[in-house]
């Protein structure tokens, strides 16, 4: 490592004790994404020479140290054989942690890292429209980018996720209508995703969810990890026997109460879009594998 890269990885490694507030917690640059595997969380290696690029870092670290504050990790443990359900688990569940981010401040961030760790994956390619996803692939994806738009009004995603919604309108109207009216209105804190205060409550939904999808889609029963789109994937690699992960087990992890409803409609969402130039991924190194 380079004099400036051990520097910078002392300082994410402070900065991701205070977030998650998890003195186990260790972190790592290496590899093209943002892992949490028990309590090590890999950021992506990216210029460091680059003042957006080292916010973007920072942004993926907010991001996972999130996890380890706020997911309830066991709640997966019964679902962690079937990938359909992790899959779109885990978007509700990365919506639901960022949300919380913003409505009880309690992670004190740059408020413009998480932005530039969107916009680093809008830019490096990692989150763009492709028009030739179909059934599953297709929902999957409509599903991510509709819930960062309407959900987190973030802009940076804003062409991709209008593309997505027009693309599901067009070639699948009742499921674009049974998905959307499952989740409710993004603007009413009783519908059904707002309501989602605890990782278990996110899990229920996600089945519901997943039903709706298998309704409209061909899922093929050797549906495998290798067939997630994981370009979108900026959260947990679920590396847990079969399809899960591995849990944290620390005293120090505060788990949320699964009675809690909190008024997410006035959360603080996170902000525009910052505009950078921003520089590619590297390959060069392999993300290391957690304890």
């Amino acid at each position: 490592m380079t004099y400036e890269k051990n520097t910078f990885l002392e300082t994410l490694s402070e900065l991701a004790v205070s977030y998650s507030c998890c003195e186990k917690v260790r972190v790592q640059i290496c590899g093209d994404r943002a892992v949490l595997s028990g309590f090590l969380i890999s950021i992506p290696k990216l210029d460091l020479h680059s003042e957006f690029c080292k916010s973007a870092m920072t942004g993926f670290l907010i991001h996972e140290c999130a996890h380890l504050r706020f997911t309830d990790f066991e709640s997966f443990m019964p679902v962690a054989s079937d990938p359909c359900l992790c899959a779109v688990a885990k978007i509700l569940e990365d919506i639901r942690i960022e949300r919380r981010i913003g409505l009880y401040h309690e992670i004190p961030c740059n408020e413009n890292a998480l932005s530039d760790a969107l916009v680093y994956m809008v830019r490096s390619g990692r989150m763009s429209f492709d028009i030739k996803k179909k059934g599953w692939d297709l929902a999957h994806c409509f599903l991510h980018f509709y819930m960062r738009s309407r959900f987190l009004k973030q802009k940076e995603i804003a062409q991709p996720a209008e593309l997505y919604e027009l693309l599901v309108k067009r070639q699948l109207p009742e499921l674009y209508e049974d998905l959307t009216q499952a989740l409710g209105c993004p603007d009413d804190p009783g519908s059904a995703f707002n309501r989602c205060a605890h990782t278990s409550h996110v899990i229920k939904l996600a089945r519901t969810l997943v039903d709706i999808i298998i309704d409209y889609t061909d899922v093929s029963e050797s549906y495998s990890r290798e067939h997630l789109p994981d370009e979108l994937d900026l959260s947990l690699d679920f590396d847990y026997p079969h399809f899960g992960l591995r849990k944290p087990a620390s005293p120090d992890f505060e788990r949320e109460d699964p009675n809690e409803h909190p008024d997410t409609a006035n959360c603080d969402l996170l902000p525009d879009i910052s505009h950078f130039n921003a520089c590619p991924l590297t390959h060069d190194e392999t993300a290391g594998q957690g304890e």
